[in-house]
């Protein structure tokens, strides 16, 4: 043992592993620290795929048969690239699609997609040389995904380019009720929510444009239809602010006295009830 590690393999091979070690302690500091993205996964991974061929290359190199047949293949560099590419042929071409995305960078860590083809939509947990791992926001499984599949797929991504996030918020007002009073309550709980952010081009600040919008959606037989706009930064966020905006405008509105309709629906006629066991 003392004569393998004193050797130029022994070095050499010491070497590898401190550099495998090193690698998964930066990647560990990085995530703790929230600095992980999807090049550090990715080339983590190439890194560690290319030390791991190194090392075999070494260790395989001190068995006579073969360092021999190493030697042959290594002349013949043609047989060499042909014989890689028909035995790694899907494994080479995730390869390169994962390069292609990590290049290209349609998603990161922790971004929330959807792929229609595979009527998937989670959340991107990690990439590697072969395949992206897609966590099933219904299931909460770990759905894995060759690079090849991710690289060509129709992908809806929430969180590309820092875009906002909008949804609508629908409230259903009597008609005995004070429409521009309800207006009015509905704009400032939604206004007060935390979540919510301005969207508002400064062209439209400066036209003095209403930061938040309310709109008649509908009249129905029960009432008028408010819709309300609600824009955050995240889609999380998004469903919270929605959730909390809709508590706070039923409570609002009936401290204002402003009723919200429910359907009632009377039966006319008669029943027999003395067949009735």
């Amino acid at each position: 043992m003392i004569d393998f590690i004193s050797s130029d393999v022994g070095i050499k091979t010491i070497i590898i592993i401190i550099a495998l070690i090193a690698i998964e302690i930066i990647a560990k500091i990085l995530t703790k620290r929230g600095k992980i993205k999807i090049y550090t996964k990715f080339f983590k991974s190439l890194l560690e795929c290319f030390l791991v061929i190194i090392e075999l290359f070494i260790l395989g190199n001190q068995i006579p048969e073969m360092k021999e047949f190493s030697t042959t293949i290594l002349a013949s560099s043609g047989l060499l690239v042909v014989v890689i590419g028909f035995a790694f042929q899907e494994a080479l071409s995730n390869v390169v699609h994962g390069i292609i995305i990590v290049i290209s960078k349609p998603f990161d860590i922790r971004d929330r997609i959807s792929i229609p083809s595979l009527n998937l939509s989670g959340t991107i947990e990690t990439i590697n040389i072969r395949h992206t791992v897609v966590k099933n926001v219904i299931t909460s499984a770990a759905v894995i995904i060759p690079n090849s599949i991710m690289n060509t797929a129709v992908i809806e991504n929430s969180y590309f380019e820092n875009n906002a996030h909008t949804h609508f918020v629908d409230i259903t007002i009597g008609y005995d009720s004070d429409i521009d009073k309800a207006i009015s309550v509905i704009s400032e709980v939604v206004k007060n929510n935390q979540y919510i952010i301005d969207s508002r081009t400064p062209e439209d600040k400066k036209n003095n444009v209403p930061q938040i919008s309310i709109t008649c959606r509908e009249l129905t037989q029960n009432g008028a239809v408010l819709r309300t706009r609600v824009t955050t930064k995240t889609v999380e966020d998004n469903f919270k602010a929605c959730s909390e905006i809709r508590i706070d405008i039923v409570k609002a509105l009936k401290e204002e006295g402003i009723t919200i309709p429910t359907q009632l629906n009377t039966i006319k006629g008669s029943i027999d009830i003395t067949n009735i066991h």
